[in-house]
């Protein structure tokens, strides 16, 4: 069976996590023998091994790549024995060729070791651990203390099976995934009279603690009470391993190179629920499993029921109340294919640093400067942290920020002072696995070759000196007051409430109105909506200084004072002389009106005291006549057009189908926490947070707030399983599927 059709096609995309057109490039015939997956664990990556279940998902898509578990997939492994090196009876389990380096046998990490010595294309780890050790231990009736020291030890254990590989010479080319299970079945195994009853499933539930609901005869007055009380069995244990998941996604977050997959309820939602009773609920009906980052639901499916008989494993005619059947673990495969092994197959290229250069002149006196970081790629999980500071001569240097996404970010530091000769000041890079790629490939290597800043020395007594330095000088703000005159009211750009040690006549309590130089008629506090007669006289820097903190609304008009009322400004606060609807000094790229009304940047005026003609603000302050600014701050006539807008913006080559790649260019929004506009890209669009200022994308109606949620995500979705969209007035969002 074609695990892509398109029956199912809607459920792999529902879960993919990040994306990246390079997982679209199928491999060469040539390679389709290639090994680059090793099966590390328990029956849940033996029986697959057995069955070829695994390797039948590779090859159905068409992957070119194979999966190898031949000494590394052993049933009825524990973590705790493979960080042991634990040697498993060479009788059960056949060793590998040869003399074990190991004085007692071939362990199990041992054999890991072989497998990837002799097969050197494997770069992906795939992880079936943990599940023993909790159904060798736990027991009903646990503490809350109990449970943590075995999910924690589980984690350790784990912890060292990764920390192993990774210790090789070539260790940090690995990727580690850690697969879940789906729901065991103690319902109908351990319901007596019913079809799917076996003692042996009755048996071990009784030893996990449990108290077996057993039917006094087969008439179903009997058997529906039992089968009700297993059934609460069941969820119980169902809730055990979901608990136990949150030690996973902690390594999941904490360690380089390994990520975690939720199996839970991955079976109900493909295949419904169907016992010997009947149908209880269809495929599709129940929460599919929670994925990354935030995992939610966890578990998912619903936890009342176990996985559905028909895809639990026979055994000699009874169901396996403890393994899937080969559907069941195919079912398994393509979900991790499709959140991880797509994008691990195609892309095994680590980015690097290219470089680190000097965005700012050498500094004449102490203070904030900029370098520029460059990627091979896009990257995410840079830092603060992932900096060092090469310093000479100089005092009290510090980074002080990170901004920046893709291939690009630029980091700030101050520069520190200098002694009695001049300081340098240089910035490296340095490798603590928290940087990767889109495919998680981690960054290669440290870099320290970018460019010095050199800082003059202070003499004392010169005019400008910087009189010592207090504590918070590093953040950007500086011992003494401006002189009257200079940087009238705040700095350019300053940031808004510098902090401690701000100018003088800012700080907390100053008297109102009294500021040397401050914004005349821009009072914090000051009465809402009746700011004083002639506040900004003719002639004065009117309303907002460039890039002011205290008192400046981002996208109000100038003049409007901090929390004054909407619509309320007192006669003569606009007096002649001001510019109409632009006033000298207004933020640039935060709600400045220029040309015809248009709004640019952050901070688009949104309805509320918006520019009426010629700069009087009265009711609502919507802006009227030209340029006026419509919806929730988007400026009409920029960016998309109405009345052209029948091509959806994740459609990239405008033919009304959704593709693979167009859609999985959106579940990287959806996955990456947002997105915002960037020119030069394949649609215009980037992921993260940034620049707002293009027309949000299709996708994002629900509510707009350049978020791509589940459900906006999942509409799009519709029309890649449909087969295309037309424009639809009167639709949720403008679009119907075909």
């Amino acid at each position: 069976m074609d695990l892509m059709n398109k029956s199912h096609r809607h459920v792999y995309f529902c879960v993919l996590i990040f994306v990246g057109l390079a997982s679209l490039i199928l491999m060469p015939e040539a390679a389709a023998s290639t090994k680059r997956i090793v099966l590390v664990g328990d029956s849940w990556v033996r029986s697959p091994w057995n069955s070829d279940a695994f390797q039948e998902v590779l090859d159905d898509n068409e992957t070119g790549a194979a999966v190898e578990g031949a000494y590394t997939a052993i049933g009825g492994t524990a973590a705790f024995m493979w960080a042991q090196n634990y040697v498993p009876d060479p009788g059960d389990w056949t060793p590998p060729p040869g003399t074990s380096p190991n004085p007692a046998g071939w362990g199990l990490l041992d054999r890991l070791d072989y497998t990837l010595d002799n097969n050197p294309a494997i770069d992906i780890v795939h992880m079936s651990l943990g599940g023993i050790d909790l159904l060798a231990s736990w027991r009903y009736g646990w503490t809350a203390e109990q449970e943590e020291a075995l999910f924690t030890q589980i984690e350790e254990d784990v912890r060292t099976v990764v920390d192993h590989v990774r210790a090789r010479a070539d260790g940090d080319r690995y990727r580690f995934l850690w697969v879940d299970y789906d729901y065991l079945n103690i319902t109908e195994t351990c319901t007596k009279y019913m079809d799917e009853y076996s003692d042996d499933s009755a048996l071990w539930t009784s030893m996990l603690g449990f108290t077996i609901g057993v039917p006094a005869c087969d008439s179903a007055e009997c058997v529906q009470p039992a089968a009700l009380q297993n059934l609460a069995n069941n969820e119980v244990l169902n809730h055990v391993f979901g608990r136990c998941a949150l030690k996973k996604i902690h390594m999941h977050q904490t360690h380089p190179g390994v990520r975690y997959i939720q199996n839970f309820g991955n079976v109900q939602y493909r295949a419904g629920y169907t016992d010997s009773f009947g149908t209880i609920f269809e495929a599709g009906t129940v929460p599919f499993p929670g994925m990354a980052p935030a995992f939610d639901p966890l578990p998912g499916g619903n936890p009342s029921f176990g996985t559905p008989p028909p895809l639990m494993n026979v055994n000699s005619g009874k169901v396996d109340f403890l393994h899937l059947s080969k559907m069941g673990y195919k079912y398994i495969f393509d979900n991790c294919l499709v959140q991880y092994y797509f994008r691990w197959l195609a892309d095994s290229v680590r980015p690097s640093c290219t470089g680190i250069t000097l965005l700012s002149a050498n500094p004449a006196l102490p203070g904030n400067v900029e370098f520029s970081v460059t990627f091979s790629e896009p990257v995410a999980g840079v830092d603060t942290d992932d900096f060092a500071l090469a310093v000479e001569g100089l005092e009290n240097s510090a980074i002080t920020g990170v901004s920046g996404s893709g291939r690009e970010y630029t980091v700030t530091i101050y520069t520190g002072t200098a002694g009695a000769v001049e300081g340098t000041v240089r910035l490296d890079l340095m490798d603590n696995d928290t940087i990767y790629d889109d495919a998680d490939n981690y960054l290669t290597d440290s870099y320290t070759g970018g460019g010095v800043y050199t800082v003059e020395p202070v003499v004392e007594g010169e005019e400008g000196q910087w009189e010592g330095e207090y504590e918070g000088q590093a953040e950007g703000s500086l011992e003494g007051a401006p002189e009257e005159g200079e940087m009238e009211g705040l700095a350019e750009g300053e940031e808004e409430g510098s902090g401690e040690g701000s100018e003088e006549g800012v700080g907390e309590g100053a008297e109102e109105g009294e500021l040397e130089g401050s914004l005349e008629g821009v009072w914090e506090g000051e009465e809402e909506g009746l700011p004083s007669e002639g506040s900004l006289e003719e002639g004065e820097i009117e309303g907002l200084v460039e890039g002011a903190a205290e008192g400046s609304i981002e996208g109000h008009p100038e003049g409007l004072t901090e929390g004054q009322e909407e619509g309320l400004p007192s006669e003569g606060l606009l007096e002649e002389g001001v510019e109409e609807g632009i006033l000298e000094g207004q933020l640039e790229g935060e709600g400045q009106v220029e040309g015809e009304g248009q709004v640019e940047g952050e901070g688009q005026v949104e309805g509320e005291g918006q520019v009426e003609g010629e700069g009087q603000v009265e009711g609502e302050g919507q802006v009227e006549g030209e340029g006026q600014v419509e919806g929730e701050g988007q400026v009409e006539g920029e960016g998309q057009v109405e009345g052209e807008i029948d091509v959806h913006s994740a459609d990239q080559n405008g033919d009304g189908i959704i593709d693979l790649s167009e859609l999985m260019r959106v579940i990287q929004f959806y996955t990456s926490g947002g997105y915002h506009c960037q020119a030069g890209t394949e649609d215009g669009y980037a992921p993260g947070l940034g620049e707002q200022t293009c027309s949000p994308h299709s996708s994002d109606y629900n509510v707009q707030d350049w978020l791509i949620n589940l459900t906006e995500l999942l509409r799009l979705i519709q029309f890649y399983n449909l087969g295309g969209y037309y424009v639809c007035e009167g639709s949720e969002d403008g679009y119907c599927p075909n």
